[in-house]
């Protein structure tokens, strides 16, 4: 059964490296996207949070890596997803998100992440449910953002609501189960792949039309 389960994630993290591969070379094809840059940092920092969350697959890779630092580096990942979230929906949306609610999430990803590199162990550990509470209200706001985005037509809302929502609920599933109050497999990295592969599509939609763009000024020059 283990067996089964370590084959799950691995296909599940590489599946997440893959989209992270895929939308990094779309943004080294159209650097001027930014969006596809910290889409692609968010794909491979949730691979990555798959290795080290659940059957803990990075001792199959390695195995001497002490549980210290493996405990540390799974709180990290959670950390960077401050910074990440608002620099992708920035990027993505800067219409939209004020540039304060960008340096605030990257002040906040930046203290988490020395935090939980330096904390002391325990008392990292209990500062757990408000890094959980903070990324929720995160996400509340990332949600405001795409209905606005939805209400105003804007390219690749749909796309990436489809995929946003999803996570959110499999995130907020998968810390009902981890705290022991629901009784269930965890179901967040399926909620990752979906969003990151809405993502990648939104990505292409979006590279496509910029370029479709760029071809019609360039005939009318």
């Amino acid at each position: 059964l283990r067996t089964s389960r370590l084959l799950v994630e691995a296909a599940q993290a590489s599946i997440l490296g893959f989209v992270a591969l895929y939308t990094l070379i779309l943004f080294a094809l159209r650097p001027d996207e930014r969006a596809l840059l910290f889409a692609g940092l968010l794909a491979a920092n949730f691979a990555l949070r798959t290795l080290v969350y659940g059957e803990f697959l990075i001792y199959a890779l390695l195995p001497d890596l002490g549980f210290a630092a493996v405990f540390r580096f799974g709180y990290l990942t959670l950390a960077l997803l401050f910074a990440l979230l608002a620099a992708f929906f920035s990027t993505l949306y800067p219409e939209l998100v004020p540039k304060g609610f960008l340096r605030a999430g990257l002040a906040a990803g930046l203290v988490q992440s020395l935090w939980f590199l330096a904390g002391p162990t325990p008392l990292v550990a209990r500062s757990l449910p408000l890094t959980l509470a903070a990324i929720g209200l995160f996400s509340l706001y990332f949600l405001g953002v795409l209905a606005f985005a939805l209400r105003r037509r804007l390219p690749g809302a749909a796309i990436i609501a489809a995929g946003f929502v999803p996570l959110i609920l499999t995130i907020a599933h998968d810390v009902l189960v981890n705290r022991g109050l629901v009784r269930a497999p965890f179901v967040a990295p399926a909620g990752m792949i979906l969003f990151f592969v809405c993502v990648a599509g939104a990505a292409a939609h979006l590279a496509r039309e910029s370029a479709l763009v760029r071809s019609a000024v360039l005939a009318l020059m």
